[in-house]
């Protein structure tokens, strides 16, 4: 494979290397996302899990707006982990969910 090789190598290789490894980090980012909504309930869940505003998890989802890279690999890590982590305690079903931030 010395065609992949030298493609690797070459400066403009390695930039579109870096920008297809981004461009499947953001789909990756907006499935989980999608999937962290519909197990939370709602995006509200989502945005207070990623400490972030509700608004800007919307946008995420629709493709508007994209996080910085070094960020996007955070919040990965956080939804991951999310997953991973065992189910805790189910909420009331007739209690309201609410933004504990705005509360304060």
């Amino acid at each position: 494979m010395p065609g992949l090789r030298k493609f690797c190598t070459n400066a403009h290789g390695a930039r579109l290397g870096r920008r297809l490894h981004f461009v499947h980090a953001m789909y990756e980012f907006t499935q989980l996302l999608i999937r962290a909504s519909q197990t939370l309930g709602t995006v509200l869940g989502v945005a207070n899990l990623l400490e972030v505003d509700p608004r800007l998890v919307y946008r995420w989802i629709a493709g508007f707006e994209r996080p910085e890279p070094a960020r996007v690999d955070l919040f990965v890590m956080r939804l991951r982990a999310m997953h991973e982590a065992p189910a805790g305690a189910q909420v009331h079903p007739h209690r309201r969910r609410f933004d504990e931030r705005l509360a304060a």
